[in-house]
């Protein structure tokens, strides 16, 4: 792309030079401060690919500029550092600025993202000093006299650029005379940008492609040994039958004591060509759906997942909900209508409580009295039992080489029915016979709480639930906070645990960081230009990026996730480069004597081509996250969507908004501003009467 507007191999060395450089530079800092290099890293380093090199190209482009006066290598090279300096360091210090609230932003997400942010700081940083130092020395020692070495390609590029650069000054022209046109065009993208953050689905991690399917298996309460294992046989015979399944792993008996009616499962994927793992997980849903002897629900395992330390009631649930409250029978009851309020809404799958009302039980009432005459006491007959069903040491058998111990219990054959008690005898303490447990204790059968778990000392329920793919996060908890609101009483209240609540709170922080993030940059904008309007004047390129990269994830039925969110940061901190290059440059025009007209026209005219190629040049850099290559390269792909598609539509749009709003700020600042400062100057310096 370099190449594309420049012509010569010789000047597209001279940036690309920047990037190994650069990214040596952020191996040596990132070593320092001991970060890895993981998922998160390589992404930030992928990303600022694209935009490391800007800051090179402008002074690369503006010391070709000057020679093209005529001026020789050496000074043109001087001569541009004096004049882009400047521009550079304030573009560096805004597309900082826009990473530095995710360095300080707490939670989950704070402490898994602040290395990403810290290493596309570092790298701005470090391409900040190869631009201000590597890149001019290079400029003054390779390029040479424009007209002297030209060549045919360069000619050939000088002309079609040339043409650009015609075509669109006339066009400004037009717009600047008409300079409504842009604010309306502004008020347009900044209602619009507030319009898609409101109806784009919203949620958290994307699943991915990480080649791999995690699940959880459920059957009756009180299910048996065997009865579990004929049913994982089952489940593992559909597993195997698909032929993109390469290896298997399901566990079940995972609950404590004689109650198997839960496990676990793992899938593997085959790697190459294949379907995606959405398509594969759905196929295996509705095999081991049919399969009545239990219920069995499985889904990707995430590529990238945080975590949360939210309770989770079984192996396979990625969100929960927990139900509070001091009453249990209330909590139990509302949590009950909850859930079968769950099943009915779109999306849900999976749903299950972590409280088992229905446990079977068998209750043993010791007739005491009875007891107490045959010369039987309590203990004797709670011995007997522990002896036949869980087993117990009476004796240690000793030979002259080494010692035994003895263990009783009942065959197995004799534990599964309650009729069995009847064959256990208890030795009378008084008289030394075998007296039947039937004559000592009665039994019952009935069905009972598993466990009575509590959170924060109340008693509580915890629903867990998985969500189809195509159903966001947002549009689900929201959904869910509607059915609880309408169906919970007063006294039990609900709220989110795990990945579901760290959503709710990082869509609210992200949302505040950004604001922040504005506010920042317009601070820093403030210090640097020393004025009040103009760093507004830059920043009204955020809403029209932030306009265009909504819409691109809406073209392409993207979510607005945590991937987007990052997008977004970034994406605002680019776009404002197009500003500041423009409005440095009108400014330094307008300090030498020109008009606010005459010196926006001619700074959007020099600053045409560098704009363009950086833009172009972040948006080659970002076109392979937002194409999706890569090993799980959809998860990625609503980062680099929003990249491109903002950068795409602002990089047009801003060349014809950014000046018309810079002469509207002019206007402010002169009628306003100026006289403001100048009266009050008059009032702090009286002239004398005569």
């Amino acid at each position: 792309m370099i190449f594309v507007f420049l012509g010569r191999l010789s000047d597209t060395m001279i940036p690309s030079m920047v990037l190994p450089l650069t990214i040596c530079g952020t191996f040596a800092v990132m070593l320092a401060k001991n970060f890895s290099l993981d998922n998160l890293s390589l992404m930030a380093l992928t990303l600022s690919v694209g935009f490391l090199v800007d800051d090179a190209i402008v002074v690369l482009e503006n010391t070709t500029r000057h020679i093209e006066m005529g001026k020789n290598p050496i000074v043109a090279a001087i001569d541009s550092m004096k004049e882009i300096t400047g521009a550079v360091i304030s573009t560096s210090a805004a597309l900082i600025i826009v990473f530095v609230p995710l360095v300080f932003m707490g939670g989950v997400v704070g402490r898994n993202f602040k290395e990403f942010a810290l290493t596309v700081i570092i790298a701005i940083v470090c391409s900040t000093m190869m631009a201000l130092t590597v890149t001019p020395l290079m400029c003054s020692r390779m390029l040479k006299d424009i007209k002297s070495s030209k060549t045919r390609i360069q000619d050939l590029v000088d002309r079609h650029i040339g043409a650009m650069i015609r075509s669109y000054t006339v066009m400004l022209k037009w717009v600047l005379t008409r300079r409504y046109i842009a604010l309306i065009a502004w008020v347009l993208c900044f209602v619009g940008t507030l319009c898609f953050f409101s109806i784009l689905p919203k949620s958290f991690m994307p699943e991915g492609d990480s080649g791999a399917i995690q699940g959880g298996i459920l059957m009756q309460q009180g299910t048996g040994t065997e009865y579990a294992r004929n049913f994982q046989k089952q489940i593992n015979a559909v597993l195997r039958a698909n032929p993109y399944v390469e290896k298997i792993l399901t566990v079940t008996g995972t609950n404590t004591g004689a109650d198997q009616s839960s496990g676990m499962l793992v899938a593997v994927l085959k790697k190459g060509r294949r379907p995606a793992i959405q398509k594969i997980t759905r196929d295996l849903s509705f095999r081991l759906m049919c399969m009545p002897a239990g219920f069995t629900f499985i889904q990707p395992i995430p590529s990238l997942q945080l975590s949360t330390g939210g309770e989770s009631t079984a192996t396979g649930s990625r969100y929960s909900y927990v139900v509070t409250g001091e009453d249990s029978e209330k909590v139990y009851s509302a949590a009950y209508a909850l859930q079968d309020r769950m099943a009915s809404l779109p999306g849900f799958t999976g749903i299950q409580n972590n409280v088992k009302l229905n446990m079977p039980e068998l209750k043993i009432r010791i007739l005491r009295e009875r007891a107490s005459t045959l010369g039987v006491s309590a203990e004797d007959i709670e011995t007997a039992l522990l002896l036949s069903y869980a087993g117990g040491k009476v004796t240690t058998y000793k030979t002259d080489v080494d010692q035994y111990d003895v263990i009783l219990e009942l065959l197995e054959e004799y534990q599964h029915s309650p009729e069995d008690l009847s064959r256990i005898y208890v030795r009378s303490g008084s008289t030394g016979e075998l007296i039947p447990l039937g004559v000592l204790a009665e039994w019952e059968e009935t069905v009972g709480p598993q466990n009575v778990p509590h959170s924060n000392q109340l008693n509580s329920v915890t629903l867990s639930f998985n969500l189809l793919s195509e159903i966001p996060v947002g549009t689900a908890t929201k959904a869910l906070q509607a059915a609880a609101k309408e169906l919970l009483p007063i006294g039990v209240t609900g709220e989110f645990q795990g990945e579901a609540q760290e959503f709710e709170q990082a869509v609210s922080s992200l949302a505040v960081l950004l604001v922040l993030a504005v506010f920042l940059m317009y601070i820093v904008l403030g210090i640097l230009y020393e004025s009040y309007i103009h760093p507004f004047t830059v920043l009204t390129t955020l809403p029209v990026a932030a306009f265009g990269g909504l819409a691109t994830l809406l073209v392409f039925r993207a979510s607005l996730s945590l991937y987007a969110y990052i997008g977004m940061f970034m994406l605002l901190g680019i776009v404002s480069k197009n500003g500041i290059l423009m409005v440095d440059f009108a400014k330094q025009k307008m300090e030498e004597g020109m008009t606010g007209f005459d010196a926006i026209h001619e700074a959007c005219r020099d600053r045409f081509r560098p704009i363009l190629m950086t833009g172009a040049s972040t948006i080659i850099g970002a076109m392979p996250i937002a194409m999706g290559f890569g090993a799980d390269g959809s998860s990625r792909q609503p980062l680099g969507l929003i990249i491109v598609g903002g950068l795409a539509f602002a990089q047009v749009l801003t060349l014809f908004v950014t000046p018309g709003i810079f002469l509207y700020m002019q206007e402010f600042q002169e009628k306003f501003l100026d006289r403001f400062e100048l009266s009050r100057s008059s009032a702090s310096h009286p002239t004398e009467k005569r």
